[in-house]
């Protein structure tokens, strides 16, 4: 997909490849240190489970009927974070599992303050796993 003006849509030129998807450590939310994620459709918020958490994105467990995007797809989501204020930001389905309907999504890398909340998210849970 190429926009009119000739240039490559930011999830092109800024989302990582198929050859890198383990490139980052995923943590687990824990109960005490909670993830909540919607998918935004229109005026609608779908909650998701969050399964794992990257400093580029997040593993999702998805239901029907948000649960029929396609890789490569654009999509917004909505982050709760407990030391951050509450972000919308663009990402892309980088994979799916069908069988397990858990879906992978990377967060526009371009959103700074997204990547730093994601960031400081996966070294708090990292801490809580270490020190327990």
């Amino acid at each position: 997909m190429v926009l009119q003006d000739g240039a490559d849509p930011w999830y092109l030129g800024t989302m990582s490849g198929p050859e890198d998807r383990r490139r980052h450590v995923r943590v687990h939310p824990t109960s005490d240190y909670g993830v909540d994620v919607s998918v935004v459709e229109g005026i609608v918020y779908e909650r998701a489970r969050v399964v794992d958490i990257s400093v580029a994105g997040l593993g999702l467990l998805l239901e029907s009927p948000f649960d029929g995007f396609g890789v490569g797809q654009k999509l917004t989501v909505r982050i709760a974070l407990p030391e951050a204020p509450v972000m919308e930001v663009a990402a892309v389905v980088r994979h799916m599992t069908h069988v397990t309907g858990i879906w992978g999504i990377e967060i526009d890398r371009a959103d700074e303050a997204a990547m730093r909340a994601l960031s400081q998210a996966v070294s708090a849970l990292l801490e809580r796993a270490t020190s327990g």
